[in-house]
């Protein structure tokens, strides 16, 4: 779930993020732990160098020091073999729920929005969410095909969704070809806009 203009000196935005914070942390720490179980040993020292100044842990700074290690090609390859879902080095991201998330970017004067639903993979929870008061949804997707992109602009027109768009790029080589070159309409900014201008009044 993104947020769109939204108080960052907020106590309780503030409390949730430390939360995540040093979950991902003990995340980190579950995933060497299962790594080492299959003889790959990643010093939590270097992850901790990867992540920089932020030190705000994830798997794509796992990923890159078993590159560094010569035991993958690429950040892909790692997530097929040791980091995706199924794999040995799979541990659960800890988050808060969706309900406590959208109700606190509302709080903060926010907008909340759906990234890539396609990804979910399942209407329910897409519904679910809107019934949770969720603000907008990633309609104009970088991985969306033609029949994706109708369907959910039917969904958020039809529900007054905002409809935003991006290309959920993270860096490292993943989905380097959506980069600079997919470009959502311009008018979900105007969009995205109004809603912050009624959150606003």
């Amino acid at each position: 779930i993104l947020a769109y203009f939204f108080d960052p000196d907020n106590a309780e935005l503030k409390k949730m993020l430390g939360n995540i914070h040093t979950g991902r942390f003990q995340r980190a720490e579950q995933i060497l732990e299962r790594l080492q179980k299959i003889n790959i040993n990643i010093s939590m020292e270097r992850i901790r160098e990867l992540a920089g100044g932020n030190d705000l842990i994830g798997r794509p700074h796992i990923a890159r020091a078993i590159i560094e290690a010569g035991l993958c090609r690429n950040t892909q390859d790692v997530f097929d073999k040791f980091l995706g879902e199924d794999c040995p080095g799979f541990v659960p991201k800890p988050a808060p729920s969706s309900e406590e998330v959208i109700k606190l970017i509302k709080e903060t004067g926010g907008v909340s929005v759906l990234a890539h639903p396609y990804t979910l993979r399942s209407d329910e929870i897409l519904y679910e969410l809107i019934e949770l008061g969720i603000d907008g949804m990633e309609v104009f997707y970088a991985k969306h095909n033609a029949f994706n992109t109708k369907f959910f602009n039917e969904v958020a027109i039809t529900n007054k969704l905002i409809r935003t768009g991006g290309t959920d790029f993270h860096g490292d080589g993943i989905d380097l070809e959506f980069f600079g070159k997919f470009f959502p309409p311009e008018e979900i900014i105007e969009d995205l806009e109004r809603a912050r201008n009624l959150r606003r009044t």
